[in-house]
């Protein structure tokens, strides 16, 4: 069954070369049906390196949990230089708190040096980009 993904999903190109949509390779990564964060890390090329998923997340504010491990991992590894968070809440559509949890990531990993590219909210039924569902300019 295909899944449905906005036409704006940025494809990214590995590091052979190859070009793929950053919304499917999250699909090869999860159950669409269990909470979850999945996390891409990218370097200075924008190649993703490193991707990191973590499962049975409680709620919607799980995503600061993850964004602390993620920024620890980040303080020994500094040729990391970007990173998507894709939320993956089959029963949590977005809410209104989610422009407040964007505003606070992309501070946090601004202020680490890291570009923060989106972070997607993955339900049932939509993918959201909430950089693009805010306003904010892309970072692709």
């Amino acid at each position: 069954m295909p899944r449905n993904r906005p036409l704006s999903s940025p494809t990214l190109r590995g590091p052979y070369g190859e070009t793929f949509d950053v919304l499917e390779l999250v699909s090869w990564m999860i159950d669409p049906a269990e909470p979850s964060i999945v996390t891409i890390i990218f370097d200075d090329a924008r190649t993703p390196v490193r991707a990191v998923v973590i499962s049975d997340v409680p709620s919607p504010d799980a995503v600061h949990d993850v964004a602390d491990l993620v920024e620890r991992s980040l303080e020994r590894h500094p040729e990391l230089a970007a990173l998507v968070i894709v939320s993956v809440r089959p029963e949590h559509p977005c809410e209104a708190l989610d422009f407040d949890r964007l505003l606070d990531l992309t501070a946090r990993f601004d202020g680490a040096g890291v570009e923060l590219l989106d972070w997607f909210v993955w339900t049932d039924s939509t993918r959201t980009s909430m950089r693009g569902a805010s306003g904010l300019p892309s970072r692709w």
